[in-house]
């Protein structure tokens, strides 16, 4: 009952916010996207564990695309145990029938988890650190694919909270919400600003320019009603990008690139999708603004919705969304900007590199997907994605206990790859556009052996593989081989300390469908320790540890969020 007055009480001052009120800037803060949802989505309340409403998935536009039986994003505000459940039947029976029941926050805020049936054995369940909470609205995502792969994700985060695979997934029609105890749980879902659009719909929508082009050659009107606040942007342009790297975003005062007084042009995934910067250019010169390095801009098969903010006090700013994370990507002040009511941003323009084609859409009809700028640039960190998702550990013992309970580990004592651990059974190993992607904990001394092959038992005399050095030559050096103990190395780099005896030290691996094969360390966030582009990538199907003459322990496939 006391936590039903807290809420009550909470929700009312919300109430008064969202309407007009005037309260403590932090309140303000903590409610902004409590107001937004109240105003853009469907509200339910719920104080028990009974399903008492199943609602049609059909009835909530963009929920089942196809490919999914369900992708339901959603938002819970509550101190704990937010219930979802997906069911065949419009009133299944809780006894009999198999349903998925998905709890987060459940046990005092401490345990995610599914289940076949409501109240009944997990199929799987993770530990979490209270991740609900009766002031901020938290986003959720659940995808169930045609094929039985089932995730639940939390927002920020690039790994599911919840994965399992069902050989025989539900036809599921139904939906309904619930609690635990007497404790009010409030969703927010069908949002308006939360679609994901497919490209056949944004071409439909959208004006759709698809461009192979290296120059600014075509320019088209900035549409007039694209500012949301006129009195603090002079531009604010939603838009949308498919491509793999390298886009060209020019906003500018003429229609012809050689006679441009004003004009700032946005390049997006350039360096291999590696950076991103802003150039002004007017009056026979250009200079630049800022030049931000980052990881994995555009994602394979994705696309890339941005927001481009430039204030009336010079202030320039680029955000990103990708599905349930959104990102600041770059942030700017032209100081000795051009007067912008003399010579305003009139026209946009889209270029390529290198001739590769890609396309962009702008002017949509259709409400352009929110980006909650305030939250956008909290998660504002540099750096590849999967190396900024750990949190901060104050001793190397915590780190590994944490590792412990989230990952399966390997030893090896000896320089000999004895066992090989398929790829596609690591979770998150194989992601589109990539071979292999691994991300992996190593602790030792020095030398920490990774092997990438085609087969589980390869000719290591004689095939050709990726063997990953690092920490060789007493802790000193990184090396890529393209065959094992090769003595010309693809790539060698010499390199302080980086293994440590304590505590394990986090590493990514990628081989792209590109060719393009990458090493990263947790000491360098954006950098990779070593690189090299390979014309013809192996098709690397299998994984093997060891070490060389030293014990090296190996953590990998590590589930569960913090």
């Amino acid at each position: 009952m006391k936590s039903i007055i807290i809420v009550f009480i909470l929700t009312n001052l919300l109430y008064q916010h969202c309407f007009g009120y005037t309260e403590k800037r932090t309140f303000r803060e903590r409610s902004k996207i409590h107001c937004r949802l109240r105003k853009q989505c469907k509200q339910y309340d719920e104080w028990d564990d009974n399903y008492r409403e199943m609602m049609q998935l059909s009835d909530v536009p963009g929920s089942q695309p196809e490919g999914y039986l369900v992708r339901f994003p959603f938002y819970a505000l509550a101190e704990r145990d937010a219930h979802i459940v997906f069911s065949e039947t419009e009133n299944p029976d809780w006894f009999v029938d198999d349903v998925y029941e998905f709890v987060f926050a459940g046990w005092e805020n401490k345990r995610a988890t599914l289940r076949r049936k409501r109240q009944d054995q997990e199929l799987v369940f993770q530990y979490t650190d209270e991740i609900l909470t009766k002031n901020s609205p938290l986003k959720l995502l659940i995808e169930i694919t045609s094929a039985g792969d089932i995730r639940a994700y939390v927002e920020h985060t690039l790994k599911p909270i919840i994965e399992f695979k069902d050989s025989n997934p539900l036809q599921i029609k139904y939906f309904g919400f619930s609690s635990l105890g007497q404790s009010l749980a409030r969703y927010f879902y069908d949002c308006r600003g939360d679609e994901v659009y497919t490209k056949s719909q944004l071409q439909s929508q959208c004006q759709h320019v698809n461009t192979t082009s290296n120059e600014h050659t075509q320019f088209h009107r900035i549409p007039d009603n694209s500012i949301t606040d006129t009195d603090q942007y002079s531009i604010e342009i939603p838009l949308y990008v498919a491509a793999s790297h390298d886009a060209h975003i020019l906003l500018a005062s003429d229609n012809s690139f050689n006679s441009i007084r004003n004009g700032y042009e946005f390049v997006i995934g350039d360096d291999i999708n590696r950076r991103v910067s802003i150039h002004k250019i007017g009056r026979q010169s250009t200079s630049t603004l800022a030049d931000f390095r980052r990881a994995d801009i555009f994602l394979p098969n994705e696309v890339l919705n941005l927001i481009v903010q430039i204030s009336k006090s010079g202030k320039i700013e680029l955000f990103s969304k990708h599905d349930h994370t959104q990102y600041k990507l770059l942030a700017s002040v032209d100081d000795h900007s051009y007067d912008l009511s003399v010579n305003p941003l009139q026209y946009i323009s889209f270029a390529s590199f290198n001739s590769t084609p890609m396309d962009f859409y702008y002017d949509c009809s259709m409400a352009p997907t929110y980006i909650d700028t305030q939250l956008a640039t909290k998660y504002a960190a540099v750096g590849h994605p999967l190396l900024l998702e750990d949190p901060t550990f104050q001793t190397p013992v915590d780190k590994r206990n944490w590792l412990t309970s989230r990952c399966k580990q390997y030893s090896n004592f000896k320089y000999e790859y004895k066992d090989f651990i398929k790829l596609s059974d690591i979770r998150d190993s194989k992601p589109n556009g990539y071979i292999v992607r691994l991300a992996f904990y190593a602790q030792g001394t020095r030398n920490a052996h990774v092997l990438l092959s085609r087969t589980a038992t390869p000719n290591l005399a004689a095939e050709p593989v990726y063997e990953f050095i690092i920490g060789g030559w007493v802790n000193s050096r990184v090396l890529i081989r393209r065959k094992k103990s090769d003595v010309n190395p693809l790539q060698q780099v010499f390199v302080p300390p980086i293994l440590s005896a304590q505590t394990p030290v986090k590493f990514i691996i990628e081989v792209a469908n590109s060719g393009t094969v990458r090493i990263y360390a947790e000491s360098d966030k954006i950098e990779p320790i070593a690189s090299f582009f390979d014309p013809i990538v192996l098709p690397v199907n299998y994984v093997s540890f060891c070490g060389y003459d030293n014990l090296v322990r190996f953590y990998y496939d590590c589930s569960g969020q913090h």
